[in-house]
């Protein structure tokens, strides 16, 4: 298996994403297929190896960093008690970002469940958390950028206000803006987009 210079560093970087808690370990594999250098047998192959000798004996606790790394500790409790069973459905970084804005939140929650699935995916998550940090002129930028692309998954923001948005406040660098609006477009916007457009269809 040969694979192009570019095809490593996107695994690499879904690698990191998982041991940093970007991403949950379970999106690990739906993460690797955005990018269009890698075949289904390869990705099944990549996952299977490093699944095996990075993540076999961590997969739990590296999804529950990804699930809780922004999750501030709940405070100490002398009492003690049985620990409650875990029933709640683990969110990505995108979902967990979306709650913390309640005119957000209404809005994700009006979507239809395959838009939400989508845009909770790890493929998202992982644009989400990347693209923001590699185009930012400055890393206190991140987060703004990243509210902006919010805004529009969710579609409190049309595409228009973001890009103008974003060459109106410099939070991108003017030689890289178009690029980042590429990747963003085909990372992030299409693939919610082309869900949303599925289920108008199924709704006929």
């Amino acid at each position: 298996m040969l694979l192009a210079r570019e095809t490593v560093d996107a695994i690499e970087l879904s690698v990191l994403s998982a041991l940093l808690g970007i991403i949950p370990y379970a999106h690990f594999a739906d993460a690797l297929s955005m990018y269009s250098g890698i075949t289904e047998q390869d990705r099944a192959r990549i996952t299977e190896h490093l699944s095996r000798i990075l993540f076999a004996k961590y997969h739990t606790d590296l999804d529950a960093l990804a699930i809780n790394k922004n999750t501030p500790p709940p405070p100490a409790n002398t009492t003690q008690r049985a620990p409650a069973p875990n029933t709640q459905r683990p969110t990505s970084v995108v979902e967990q970002a979306i709650a913390e804005h309640p005119a957000y939140q209404k809005k994700f929650a009006a979507l239809p469940e395959p838009v939400r699935t989508t845009i909770a995916s790890g493929p998202i998550a992982l644009g989400y958390s990347s693209i923001p940090n590699r185009y930012a002129t400055a890393k206190e930028h991140t987060s703004a950028i990243q509210q902006h692309i919010l805004g529009v998954l969710v579609g409190a923001e049309t595409m228009q206000q973001f890009r103008e948005t974003i060459r109106e406040t410099a939070l991108v660098r003017t030689d890289v803006v178009q690029e980042f609006f590429s990747e963003c477009e085909m990372q992030l916007f299409k693939p919610v987009r082309r869900s949303i457009l599925q289920s108008l269809e199924q709704r006929g």
